[in-house]
């Protein structure tokens, strides 16, 4: 009933789409990723390599020789384990971190340990036609009549992309977004969601459903292009939210927020597959900026370096310097966040001999990009995670495929869902050794 939700406007940028019942292209994603709440239930035999791996993994720590750049996310989580506040993270990456295999663990398990805060952000509907956008704790639909607009070879000017480099725009037939709580592990629950959408001149008309219920109707029309927020707060429990355009008007979606009024961990997932660190550059403001504030993360980590170990025509002092401008804009933006920059995995280089035949060869751009990031972090205040070094370095990726089972893809680029499994238990790892040691230094 509409007399039973407490409306709040806020001010932001973005929609969401919930469905009850999953697509089949969801489902595979799901077997293939598996249900936090059934991690327990993997095969407890380990190969060679995967023994040695978890000898790496019990001792990872990450690279921060001040011992100060993450202190301000430690405490945040002190507070939040003794019921006093939250810790945000947020993650920005491409395809390695969207399809939120180690994300979402990170997301389970520290939410178990810390608290349920809620999933926080998602994005309005699937940014790609070819594959299914899926996150832990969430149900996300395609959506209907949404056009993305991003960055890629079709397009390359600057626009209001927003948080995730990704703004869904309105068809004229309408559109609709949904996205719901899930019904198994953390985030089944939720107490206030938000709609982000875009003021821009022109703008339409977007609904807000809860529950199956028209809960506001809003103007999107300004004067200039900024940031919309509109939150609603109500029990907390299984939700679901509704975003509608009207027929014929322009309508600009970026996301939702699904929260919890309680103590606990938030991590947001804003990574885009096939994205670059560089595009961020035009990702405008005041969007871009407006985002990032609104969601107050105590802790940035930013994990690019696949995408950009294939850009052989670009100069690695223009990647560093592109790099560097982007964390510098994100610090700027937010002074009091930590920063956590986490290197690229292993990716081989598929050559052919002489004689035809082909065979894989170490890709030293790779190993450069990573030295890059792990100079920027400490230039800039960050800490570093070497993801080559768990892997197991140079060419480490080809065990990683020939492992029984695999832990990484025949295409030598992304990992299992094992083995992305196995990533996230090293960064968690390497995150609570380091809250452990600021809380014994305080």
């Amino acid at each position: 009933m509409l007399a039973a939700f407490a409306v709040l406007l806020v001010g932001g940028t973005a929609t969401l789409y919930a469905e009850p019942s999953r697509t089949r292209a969801l489902r595979r994603v799901e077997n293939d990723i598996g249900k936090p709440e059934d991690s327990s239930k993997h095969d407890d035999r380990l190969s060679d390599l995967e023994a040695t791996l978890q000898s790496r993994i019990e001792q990872a720590t990450l690279h921060d020789p001040s011992e100060q750049a993450l202190q301000g996310f430690y405490r945040a989580l002190s507070r939040a384990k003794s019921g006093e506040g939250q810790a945000r993270i947020l993650v920005y990456g491409a395809s390695h971190v969207e399809c939120d295999h180690y994300v979402g663990y990170l997301r389970d398990a520290l939410q178990k340990r810390f608290g349920d805060a809620g999933h926080g952000f998602v994005k309005a509907a699937w940014p790609s036609k070819e594959n299914p956008y899926w996150q832990w704790g969430v149900q996300v639909r395609r959506g209907t009549g949404w056009m993305p607009l991003r960055l890629g070879r079709d397009r390359t000017r600057p626009d209001y992309y927003g948080l995730t480099g990704v703004v869904f725009e309105a068809h004229e037939r309408g559109a609709v977004a949904e996205v719901q709580t899930s019904d198994w592990g953390v985030g089944q629950r939720a107490s206030a969601l938000s709609a982000w959408f875009q003021y821009q001149p022109g703008g339409g008309v977007l609904e807000m459903h809860i529950d199956g219920t028209l809960v506001r109707k809003i103007s999107t029309a300004s004067k200039r292009s900024r940031a919309g927020y509109f939150t609603v707060r109500l029990k907390d429990g299984p939700h679901r939210i509704q975003l509608r355009a009207r027929r014929g008007q322009s309508v600009r979606l970026y996301g939702a927020t699904l929260e919890r009024d309680t103590p606990g961990v938030i991590v947001d997932n804003v990574a885009l597959g096939g994205s670059k660190i560089h595009q961020q550059l035009k990702w405008l403001d005041p969007v871009y900026s407006s985002h990032l504030q609104h969601r107050k993360p105590d802790l940035v980590i930013v994990a690019y370096g696949g995408n950009e170990a294939n850009d052989f025509e670009v100069p690695l002092n223009t990647y560093a310097r592109r790099a560097y401008t982007v964390v510098k804009r994100i610090k700027r933006v937010l002074p009091n966040a930590s920063c956590l920059v986490v290197g690229p995995l292993d990716k081989p280089l598929l050559r052919q001999s002489g004689s035809g035949q082909e065979h894989w060869a170490h890709r030293a751009r790779t190993t450069s990009i990573a030295r890059i990031q792990r100079t920027l972090a400490e230039d800039l205040g960050c800490a570093f995670f070497d993801g080559i070094s768990l892997m197991g370095g140079r060419l480490s990726m080809l065990d990683w495929v020939q492992n029984d089972p695999p832990l990484a893809r025949p295409d030598h680029v992304h990992l299992s869902a094992r083995g992305y499994r196995l990533l996230g238990q090293a960064l968690l790892t390497a995150l609570l050794k380091g809250h452990r040691g600021a809380a014994q230094r305080e």
